[in-house]
Order: structure tokens, then sequence, then C-alpha cells
């Protein structure tokens, strides 16, 4: 399958992102699927539909669970490999111009639109309640040191 690239205005900006490599997707899905869980997990129980549309409510617990999983210096990187293909107004996005100042409110929802092209597809042929449960158990289980995730 093609890497695919979707396109979204968010925040009065049009925003490109182009999807990661099959071994970059793979090694950051494995670092952030714990995390996705605890995110997604919820609000696909109550209800799925648009996840995006749930967004606003559920930033608290994003930054709780950045917090436990992704330390500061990390979480930026993630951010920036997220976004390393991304484009705003039609310029590749620049870090630290893009989501400085008033523009910092666009972070986490072009953040998560980086992930809907990323792993979107993915998480809804699994069902996204289903695959955030079996995550949390293997979470678990690698916690205990059981089986590495």
């Amino acid at each position: 399958m093609a890497i695919k690239e979707r396109e979204k205005t968010i925040l009065g900006h049009s925003y490109r992102v182009t999807q990661l490599g099959a071994v970059d997707g793979h090694m950051l899905f494995v670092e952030l699927a714990p995390m996705l869980t605890e995110v997604v997990g919820p609000l696909a129980q109550d209800g799925g539909g648009d996840l995006a549309k749930k967004l606003p409510q559920a930033l608290g617990s994003i930054g709780e669970a950045i917090r436990k999983y992704l330390p500061p210096d990390r979480f930026i990187e993630v951010a920036k490999m997220l976004l390393g293909q991304a484009y705003r107004d039609g310029r590749q996005i620049v870090f630290e111009q893009d989501f400085g100042g008033e523009d910092m409110a666009a972070l986490y929802p072009v953040l998560w639109f980086a992930l809907e092209v990323n792993y979107g597809s993915f998480l809804d042929e699994l069902g996204l309640a289903e695959f955030a449960g079996r995550l949390r158990e293997r979470a678990a289980e690698a916690q205990e040191g059981s089986l590495p995730i």
C-alpha cells in the first residue's frame, strides 16, 4: 500500500501530513501504543464516532498520558518525527516557528491529525475499543516483565 497524505484545516490553517514510512511508523507506534490506549480507549468506548471531535474534552487525559510516557524532550522529538513531512499553508512545518506563542493552540489538534494519518485506518480496522483493551493488557504484561511491547 502506498504512503498516504491527507489535508485538513485546523484553526484557520491548511495542514498537509504525509504518513511515515513503514520502519519509522512501526517503531513510533510501539513507543506510543501504551499512551494511545489510555487516551483512545475511553474515547472509543464512549460510542466511538469521530475521535477528532472529542479531542477538546480529552486534552486533560492526553496531557496526563504524555507526561506519564514521554519526557518533555522525547515528546518534542516524537512531535517533530510525526510532522517531519507536514506542511502548513503550503510550506514545510518548522516546529519552533509554527507552534509557538498564539499558534501553540494548534499543536495538539495537528499532532492528533498526524496520528490519524499514520495509524487511523489500522486502528479502525481492528476496532478501537477492542484494540485499546488488548494494548492495555499487553502494556500491563510488559510492565510486569512477562513480555516486551
